[in-house]
């Protein structure tokens, strides 16, 4: 009978720790998505601004660039929390 109990716990167990890396990897893609999503809004305005399509700034944009821009973003942000 204990083994039974204990057998209904482990799995029990199992399945909200699934649960909980469920949540996690959709809390990840939301989160993804999101910044997608704000990337294109700031090309299309870069864009607007440049007098060219989204399409070519995008091209012309390198890995590197886009970091180095995310960085400079979530330093800008610190500053402004402290």
């Amino acid at each position: 009978m204990a083994n039974k109990a204990l057998l209904a716990a482990i799995v029990s167990l199992l399945v909200v720790i699934a649960g909980y890396l469920g949540y996690l990897a959709w809390d990840r893609h939301q989160h993804n998505v999101q910044e997608e999503a704000a990337h294109q809004r700031e090309l299309a305005w870069k864009a607007q601004f440049l007098g060219t399509t989204p399409e070519k700034l995008q091209q012309e944009e390198t890995p590197g660039q886009r970091a180095e821009e995310k960085a400079d973003e979530e330093m800008a942000a610190k500053a402004v929390q402290k």
